[in-house]
């Protein structure tokens, strides 16, 4: 009995590992051939969706409600999705969504902006202590609000800045009643400082910026993406909830080369004497996005390009986009040297190496500015740089273009 169990039980963990590393979703282009690539025998039937959106292996998805998934051709008909349950030696292991995705053009920018970001709400960063007006000291919120804490609203008022959230606290000495998203609503005594002004000993945060880079935008609405990866508080490392944010224009700066065990940056300060050129609406997990004022459009434009998905992705050569000196933007030769079909990190689809001399002259590869700028290959867009790696400035992370357009879609 043992002798049947430990295989069994073997195969069970295995199988769970690896449905935990095939995709939740794949995604085809209408009117192109796309070949499934799976590292064992799966077979997979067609559990859900329109059946019409495709056909598999020269024939409609209909007929084929049970396939090889390793190895067939799916050719996308019209946009649309079905879902897909694979499984293997007969033994069921994952749904997977199947999208058809129409071929869609999209301007691929690579303008370095100034980003800012307000927070929805108030970002607690640590708790402090207040000394009262005879010299004692408390710490009010210890134990109580803790780094990472978004505070909603005080005492009924909603809460956007550090100065509402004085004033708040000021308009009842007695009491503070806080809203936050992890507890709800707490309640804090203030304590009334040496000045005679009630505090409840909190730094806070309620905005944040910085330079990134564009990488695409929609010629007829001005929809955009940027950055290939979050924002996130450079205090507590956790995903930043924006109430919105803006783009601006960039004074460029002195640059700071990329050295082995250093990361280099772009510096520059924002130039708001016109206004911002974009609105920011979302912050996640592949990057920023929003909609670009007609200002902003104006200054970006450029001929627009064919979107390539991930699987026409191949290791060689592409170039960047970039506008690392503020003289304009240009095109960098760059190599990449790997591709990650199935992993789970978005921002780490593929590693690149920046080749070109002039760019590797001017930054030492890529530095802190770049992330967003779009990856070029055979005049398709297909990503964005993400990642500079710190022993080798000249290498880093990039995101596949179809992630960030799964957001903008959203």
């Amino acid at each position: 009995m043992k002798k049947i169990a430990v295989p069994i039980l073997a195969f069970i963990i295995f199988t769970a590992a690896y449905s935990y590393f095939l995709p939740d979703s794949i995604n085809i282009e209408q009117d192109t051939n796309s070949a499934l690539e799976f590292f064992l025998p799966l077979r997979a039937s067609i559990s859900g969706g329109d059946v019409q959106v495709l056909n598999i292996n020269n024939a409609p998805a209909a007929e084929n409600e049970n396939f090889n998934a390793s190895g067939s051709v799916l050719r996308g008909i019209k946009s649309g999705s079905m879902q897909l349950s694979l499984s293997l030696f007969g033994v069921p292991i994952k749904k997977v969504d199947l999208n058809v995705l129409p071929q869609e053009e999209y301007i691929a920018s690579g303008e370095t902006v100034g980003i800012v970001l307000d927070t929805d709400g108030v970002l607690v960063l640590g708790t402090g202590r207040v000394r009262d007006s005879l010299g004692n000291v408390y710490e009010p919120c210890r134990g109580v609000l803790r780094s990472g804490d978004m505070i909603k609203s005080v005492n009924g008022v909603k809460t956007n800045s550090k100065e509402e959230l004085m004033a708040a606290v000021k308009s009842d000495p007695n009491i503070t009643k806080i809203e936050t998203k992890r507890m709800g609503e707490i309640s804090v005594k203030p304590v009334i400082s040496e000045d005679g002004s009630p505090m409840i000993g909190l730094w806070v945060r309620d905005s944040t910026q910085g330079i990134g880079t564009v990488t695409y935008f929609r010629k007829n609405d001005g929809a955009f993406g940027a950055l290939g990866h979050p924002v996130t508080d450079v205090d507590t490392g956790e995903l930043m909830q924006i109430r919105n944010g803006r783009l601006y224009p960039v004074k460029m700066g002195s640059i700071v080369r990329g050295e082995k065990g250093t990361a280099g940056e772009l510096s520059g300060q924002n130039d708001d004497s016109g206004g911002a050129i974009g609105n920011i609406s979302k912050n996640c997990g592949t990057g920023v996005y929003g909609t670009l004022t007609q200002g902003g459009k104006s200054r970006m434009q450029s001929a627009a390009v064919p979107v390539a998905l991930k699987g026409r992705v191949h290791k060689g050569p592409a170039s960047i986009l970039a506008d690392v000196d503020g003289k304009g933007v240009k095109e960098y030769k760059i190599e990449i040297e790997s591709i990650n079909l199935l992993g789970k990190n978005t921002a780490k689809g593929m590693t690149i190496r920046v080749t070109d001399p002039e760019l590797i002259e001017k930054t030492g590869g890529i530095v802190q500015g770049m992330s967003g700028s779009p990856i070029l290959q055979n005049g398709c867009l297909i990503g964005a740089v993400t990642h500079v790696f710190i022993h080798d400035p000249t290498k880093g992370y990039g995101i596949f273009i179809e992630n960030m357009l799964a957001e903008s879609r959203n």
